[in-house]
């Protein structure tokens, strides 16, 4: 039996190992992949964040100065308010994508801190009775192998001691993406696509999502809240995209 060279089998292995080991315990940054990071981002990175200087009080639509947009003085949406500290552009856009279409779960925990860092810091936020992460329809979720929603509520969730239902509110029509429509199309798109099990009343809910657009999604799914009894929903979203 031929020997084995160690020192070569290492050498050619350490590439894999270290991917394995970053993969269980990614010590470095998530963005630039230089910096040690054991949170999964750091300082360097953190401080370049484009975090949300004005916004709609309402939508959290990234505005000049912080007053009620067009749409929401033409007609308010179903929630309550939306909280989207984070703007939905560089880096922040990067881990949202790595995390949605390179399954990085490891991105969903450092949004999660994210969202929960501005929660801590904001003397005005009301603490919802429980969190609903925005569903994905059962074939979306087979094909991504996970609900990148679901997966930033579960630290969310935790940091702020409130219950998470992940099987309450789901998707029951496969509807088409929303990127790249209307917002009417939107609209029409998700209309009467989710559904309960059960009901809410005279709760305050927590709708947990990764990016916020237009808020079709969560508009929708709101106004199914309130019709079942929920006194009042507040969306969490970590990002918040412009116009």
């Amino acid at each position: 039996m031929p020997k084995v060279n160690l020192k070569l089998l290492a050498f050619f292995m350490f590439p894999c190992w270290q991917k394995f080991s970053q993969f269980l315990l990614p010590n470095y940054c998530l963005l630039c992949q230089v910096n040690f990071a054991p949170d999964g981002l750091c300082e360097a990175c953190e401080a370049e964040l484009p975090w949300q200087q004005a916004c709609c009080p309402i939508c959290a639509e990234p505005l000049e100065v912080s007053l009620l947009c067009g749409r929401c003085l033409n007609h308010l949406p179903n929630f309550d308010q939306a909280i989207a500290p984070l703007c939905y552009e560089g880096a922040v856009k990067q881990l949202i994508t790595q995390l949605k279409f390179s399954e990085k779960l490891a991105c969903a925990n450092v949004l999660a801190s994210l969202l929960i860092k501005h929660l801590s810091q904001d003397k005005q936020f009301i603490k919802p009775d429980l969190l609903l992460p925005v569903p994905l329809h059962a074939k979306r979720i087979q094909e991504r192998g996970f609900n990148q929603a679901l997966e930033i509520a579960k630290p969310l969730a935790k940091a702020l001691n409130i219950p998470l239902k992940h099987h309450f509110l789901y998707k029951k029509i496969f509807t088409l993406p929303q990127v790249g429509q209307s917002f009417a199309a939107r609209k029409k798109n998700l209309k009467n696509s989710f559904a309960l099990r059960g009901k809410l009343v005279g709760q305050h809910l927590g709708l947990v999502d990764d990016v916020m657009t237009t808020g079709s999604t969560v508009n929708e799914i709101a106004k199914l809240l309130k019709a079942q009894g929920a006194a009042r929903v507040t969306v969490f979203a970590v990002a918040r995209t412009g116009g």
